[in-house]
């Protein structure tokens, strides 16, 4: 245990961790220090966590000059990495940094300055810019610029965190804090270290604040972190206690209410009209409003400012020295703003309607619901029937057929109807999805059931890890889309389903066919041939 003394000589602790970047760490390091020494008297330390390093990697570090702190592990996850870093630092604050990352020249004195002065507050904090660079984009001289928001700001909401991250993982804060809030080891299906302890200090009760004239210089790459590899891998995030009271998202966001979504169903209901009966003139209205006219709403959003300020271009020009790739003059810059997540208000209002929790959860389509329920029948449990597609010929709100469905005598065996496609008709796929998604992992039913429902194949395909966390799977199925690439891509997901349901011998004899299963491993529950 370090003493108490030896504490007090340090201000700044920087902790930076190191995984397969190889000798671009060079410039990274080179960065830090020179925000370092403009820290100067501010005394620091620089605490580099080697983790399951690469041979290139390894090989810079066996032949490093200075004497900063060097710890090798094998964690292979950033969020034990970071954490290790906090336990070895003894200054009061630390400073987090990525190893193929840049920071501009004043970050860790502006940082230290601004926590100075707010010393009763919990405030976690992040640069005011960050600036996007690699070879992720198309050519060498693009970038793309984006400023990050400040929680005190009146467009700001926690809220919007279940769709986006809105920090980057370079943050400065109290070392005592890290403690409080460490970061979370990564679960099978589960990633984004960052964005996870953006949430879980949120609900600690920090504050997430950008520091002035500060940059970021972020490198994007297609391989070779353990960011991308998450990626590739179909990562989501974890479930937060944030998003389990909608009460409190009232007073942020006032139209997650019913009264004001009232309000709202005039325009929708106009749009369910237009889409029902012009379904050709809707979608060109809908390719316009994102191609045109979403981005000249962006830039009137409160906040929003599309012009880089004179201070970024200097500190810009002076990185340049110490990676070439990075040079103002010549750059195509875009400018990346998050917008408002499309699917808070649509997730609070599922929430307050329908509990999923501790029950067996059906995903299908409407032309499965008859073979559906004869599955349903032979259960003695609790069942949510989730529609996940839209049907156009249905009025959830006034419609025979609906009514119909409702009034079916399995609703006797307790079973509850829940046409999702229906009730959010005005989202697109990619947010149904999102949706969906969220909903699950949020509320985890005991048993998830995939009857035949290609939005759910999508889940299962992408996401079966993170699901199989939180709940039992099963596939049932009756078409086999043989075509298709949910099924092509389903042997990536095999070992986390618990069962597969076949209604019929040719989706059975498909099934074995196909992913060289034998037939005892799958429940033939009813033949419908």
């Amino acid at each position: 245990m370090q003493t108490l003394d030896k504490v007090n000589t340090i201000d700044i602790s920087v902790i930076m961790t190191v995984h397969k970047e190889g000798r671009l760490v060079h410039r990274s390091i080179n960065s830090f220090k020179r925000a370092l020494n403009f820290a100067q008297p501010l005394r620091s330390e620089f605490i580099i966590i080697i983790d399951k390093p690469s041979i290139d990697t390894r090989n810079y570090f066996q032949s490093y000059p200075d004497n900063d702190i060097l710890e090798y592990v094998e964690y292979g996850d950033l969020g034990p990495s970071r954490n290790h870093g906090v336990n070895l630092a003894i200054g009061k604050y630390v400073a987090f940094v990525d190893a193929d990352d840049l920071v501009c020249e004043n970050w860790f004195k502006a940082a230290y300055d601004m926590l100075e002065a707010n010393q009763s507050q919990k405030i976690i904090l992040h640069p005011e810019y960050l600036l996007f660079f690699g070879d992720m984009f198309d050519s060498n001289n693009q970038v793309s610029i984006r400023k990050l928001i400040d929680s005190s700001q009146s467009q700001y909401s926690d809220y919007n965190l279940i769709e986006h991250n809105l920090w980057s993982s370079l943050c400065f804060t109290d070392r005592l804090l890290m403690k409080a809030v460490p970061y979370r080891k990564a679960r099978s299906g589960f990633g984004f270290e960052d964005w996870d302890f953006n949430l879980d200090s949120i609900v600690y009760g920090a504050r997430h604040k950008t520091v002035e004239k500060t940059v970021h210089f972020t490198r994007l790459k297609k391989t070779g972190s353990l960011d991308s590899e998450k990626q590739g891998k179909h990562s989501t995030l974890s479930p937060s206690v944030l998003f389990e009271q909608p009460v409190n998202f009232k007073p942020v966001l006032k139209n997650t209410n019913y009264q004001v979504i009232v309000v709202k169903n005039y325009f929708k209901k106009l749009g369910q009209m237009l889409k029902y009966n012009l379904t050709w003139l809707y979608r060109i209205l809908m390719a316009f409003k994102l191609e045109l006219i979403e981005p000249i709403l962006q830039k009137l959003r409160p906040g929003y400012d599309n012009t880089i300020p004179d201070w970024l271009f200097e500190e810009w020009y002076q990185i340049h020295n110490l990676e070439p790739q990075l040079y103002p003059y010549d750059a195509s810059i875009m400018f990346n703003q998050l917008s408002d997540s499309k699917i808070i208000d649509e997730y609070f209002i599922f929430k307050q309607k329908y509990k999923l929790n501790e029950s067996v959860t059906v995903l299908t389509e409407f032309k499965h619901i008859n073979h559906c329920f004869k599955y349903i029948a032979k259960l003695s449990t609790k069942v949510n029937v989730i529609i996940t597609d839209f049907n156009q010929n249905l009025d959830i709100y006034n419609n025979q057929e609906y009514q119909r469905l409702l009034n079916t005598d399995f609703n006797a065996k307790n079973i509850n109807l829940i046409f999702l496609g229906n009730m959010f008709y005005y989202l697109d796929e990619n947010c149904l999805e999102k949706l969906l998604l969220r909903l699950l992992l949020q509320m985890p039913p005991g048993l998830i059931v995939n009857f035949n429902s290609k939005l759910a194949y999508k889940l299962f395909v992408k996401y079966t890890l993170a699901l199989a966390q939180q709940s039992n799977l099963k596939i049932a199925l009756i078409d086999c889309y043989t075509d298709s690439d949910e099924i092509s891509n389903f042997s990536n997901c095999l070992n986390q389903i618990d069962e597969f349901i076949c209604l019929n011998m040719n989706s059975l004899t498909f099934i074995c066919k196909t992913f060289g299963l034998n037939a005892k491993q799958i429940e033939l529950v009813e033949c419908y041939d």
